[in-house]
């Protein structure tokens, strides 16, 4: 252990690199697109999160957080509906210009349905 406050820093100045660049390789190994569990695994690294738990933590932090943004969607869609008397959901559409979450669909779907579908067809 060193007790030169500027070694010091430069120790931490280094761990940071090292762990970014580790988080950073991590990533490029899992290719793309990345799942919530690669970013949060990558989040982990980055922050020098070494216990199993804290890793688990922020892929959990990273889970609310994505399952609040598809909630929000489903809630404007309702919300729209309900303003316009209408019954419309999600649905993905990919064409030769463009890849879309459009939410005039029949029959109506979740965004998260909606999104599944489109795995299953692009699986396919």
């Amino acid at each position: 252990m060193t007790t030169d406050p500027t070694r010091a820093a430069e120790i931490v100045v280094a761990s940071k690199e090292a762990r970014s660049a580790a988080a950073d390789l991590y990533l490029a190994q899992q290719g793309e697109p990345h799942s919530p569990h690669d970013l949060a695994t990558a989040e982990a690294i980055r922050s020098g999160l070494n216990d199993h738990w804290e890793v688990v933590q922020a892929f959990a932090r990273y889970e609310a957080q994505d399952s609040a943004r598809l909630d929000w969607l489903d809630r404007v869609n309702a919300n729209m509906n309900e303003w316009n008397g209408t019954r419309y959901g999600w649905k993905y559409d990919i064409n030769h210009n463009r890849a879309a979450l459009t939410d005039h669909n029949w029959p109506p779907l979740s965004v998260r349905e909606a999104i599944d579908q489109a795995r299953e067809r692009s699986a396919k």
